[in-house]
């Protein structure tokens, strides 16, 4: 078979097809792993900073909500917790944010 003509034969393309979804399927749920592993740290952080709050340990619960929402400003539960603390107790060291 000389000449210009080369062809891969159905079987390649189907191994080369799979392989390229296959790579999708890993990067689409490592993805997705990573989020939900980020989202289950700062359930943790939240849980532990509406435990200090209602154990009246005010700073360590500010310093959580503030690592929370600085982490991800648009979440309002973070915003909230961090603005009910400061205030009922607007004395308290002073933020970064």
């Amino acid at each position: 078979m000389m000449g210009g003509n080369l062809q891969a034969s159905p079987f390649v393309w189907n191994i080369m097809r799979n392989r390229v979804l296959l790579s999708w399927v890993i990067a689409i749920i490592s993805v997705f792993g990573i989020a939900f592993a980020q989202n289950d740290a700062a359930a943790i952080k939240l849980r532990l900073a509406q435990s200090f709050e209602q154990n009246g340990d005010w700073e360590q619960a500010t310093e959580l909500y503030e690592t929370l929402f600085l982490g991800n400003p648009q979440n309002v539960v973070f915003f909230e917790g961090l603005r009910a603390i400061r205030a009922c107790f607007p004395n308290l060291r002073e933020s970064t944010i």
